[in-house]
Parts: C-alpha cells; structure tokens; sequence
C-alpha cells in the first residue's frame, strides 16, 4: 500500500537537498548527507508478532518497528548535519492509514527517534522554517482538529495540546492522548494518561459519565466505528500493548440514543492486526493468522460476542 504523502517544503540555508522521490509516493531508499537510507522487512507483514521493519543507515540499524507491520520512508531534510527522517507506520486498514515518526540521525552513533504522532491521516505536509520543522495534516475526522506539530531542537510538540495547569490537583496526570468521536448519544471520549508513578491510566467517557477504567494497558483508541459519520451506533475500542506481553485487545460499544445498549469484554488474539466492517446489523472483527494464533473471526451482535472462526 502507497500512502499518499504530499511535502510542501520551504528551501533555505539549511535544507541543502531533498531526495527527488519526496515529491511521489514513499520510496524504498533515500539519498542523504550523511548516507543511503534504507528500509529491509523481515518476515511477512501479516505474522504479527513475528516479523519486523528495519530501517538502515548505509548498512547500521537505526530503527527496528516490531509493532506496525508496514512502515514507509515518506521524505527527508538535511538540516546542517543533521538528517531528519520521516517515517509513516500502518496496520494496513482504512480506518487509520498511518501514524508518523521522526528519526534524528547526527551520525551513525548519534540516533533519535520521536514518539509516534499523527491524526490517522495519510495525508502529510512538512515544511523546514528556519530551524523548526513544522507538521501538518488534516483530521480523520470532522469534530476533530487538524493535526500540526513542530519537531525543535529533538523535542516533538503538538501545538493543538492545552497546557498543563500545575495549580489543578491532578496535575500529577500528564496528558499522552485523548481520542473522540460524535455518536447518536453524544460525544465519545478515550483518554490515555500517563501518571508520574509510570502508571498508565485510560478511561472511557460518553459526555461526563465515566463508562469504563483501565489500567493494565499502554495506549487506548478509538479503532473504528460506524456509520462513518456524527451519528455513529458502534464504537470499537482498541487497548493496546497490555502489561502481560498482549499486543492489543479490543472492545465493542453499541449506543442509541439514550447512551450505551452494549458493550463486549475484551477480545481478540492479542495481535494488532486487525479488521472491522458492518455486517447483518453488527460488527464483524478478523484478526490474521500469526505463526502461534490461527486466522479468527468474531461477531457482536444484539449484545454478545461470539467466535465464528
């Protein structure tokens, strides 16, 4: 899958060359000052768990994604000497195209890569201002805004984030990730936050009614819903890299318009790789076949989730 990356870049005395490639579709290599970017997959993509993504610096490893199965080399800036790498990272499906990292290459012992960031967006703008690269992209969707960050001086920082009140009593919770979406029963919230102690804390919200508490996983969002619009009666939440070693699990939340009708236990095989639609009034989830789980398919309906396959 091509992801369709558009850079608008804004030449000065800093950005001395960029790679030819940068104005189609991602590319395999790279040209850069300070050598030939790569990227080498091992394994197939659909083994989750058992294949990976490398990308190269001539022939050192500067970054390994185990986690995504698909990573692409979206565009570079040379700045002084430095080499700013975008990458984008993909599950494969439509309901979230792509997330982004920037690798920081000084030289091949000096290496940094960001958190990964974005707004499931697979479309990208990224232009170098003086010192600053600045990051935008538009919302998946309407209620949201659009995406826009500034990488300076190795630090990442979303400008769309409200600042920390150190005055407020949970100023100990530092916001990591909030997700929402309209639902026929109002404004659905999931919200990640990191805790000073190291402990991560996710919550569920439909409007100001907490629906539900998770601790034992990193990161929750929202992975699909449908219809594809403001009125959406299913929700299916992703909780993600689970403290046992689970890649992922996920929920299903079914709404009308007086709040939540359903909602599932956690499913799945633990792989994130997976794939939702709509189908006879429910919602139908598959996860592939990894070289330890076999290829299963679920369904919730009315309610209840069952294993088909």
């Amino acid at each position: 899958m091509l992801s369709r990356i558009v850079f608008t870049l804004l030449f000065c005395c800093l950005a001395n060359s960029v790679a030819a490639d940068l104005f189609r579709h991602t590319v395999d290599s790279f040209e850069t000052d300070q050598g030939i970017v790569t990227k080498r997959q091992l394994g197939e993509p659909e083994d989750f768990g058992n294949s990976s993504v490398q990308v190269l610096l001539d022939k050192k490893i500067v970054y390994e994604e185990k986690e995504y199965p698909f990573v692409y080399l979206n565009g570079f800036f040379n700045v002084g000497n430095r080499v700013l790498l975008i990458i984008s990272l993909s599950e494969g499906g439509n309901a979230c195209p792509a997330y982004y990292k920037i690798i920081n290459i000084q030289d091949k012992q000096n290496i940094t890569v960001t958190k990964e960031f974005g707004t499931c967006s697979d479309l990208i703008q990224a232009r170098l201002e003086k010192n600053s690269l600045s990051i935008t992209m538009p919302a998946m969707h309407p209620d949201n805004p659009n995406g826009n960050w500034e990488y300076h001086e190795g630090k990442l920082i979303d400008k769309n984030a409200k600042p920390v009140d150190l005055s407020e009593k949970n100023a100990t919770d530092l916001f990591y990730r909030k997700d929402e979406h309209k639902t026929i029963a109002g404004n659905f919230t999931v919200v990640t936050k990191d805790i000073q102690a190291g402990q991560t804390h996710i919550t569920l919200m439909l409007e100001n009614i907490l629906l539900l508490e998770e601790q034992n996983f990193n990161l929750g969002s929202i992975r699909y819903h449908h219809p594809q619009d403001r009125k959406a009666r299913f929700l299916v939440i992703s909780l993600e890299n689970k403290k046992n070693g689970c890649n992922a699990k996920f929920r299903i939340i079914e709404l009308d318009v007086k709040g939540v009708k359903h909602m599932s236990p956690e499913f799945g095989n633990c792989g994130a790789y997976a794939s939702f639609g709509f189908k006879n009034d429910g919602i139908r989830a598959s996860f592939n076949k990894t070289s330890t789980k076999p290829y299963e398919i679920y369904l919730f309906k009315n309610g209840e989730i069952r294993q088909v396959r």
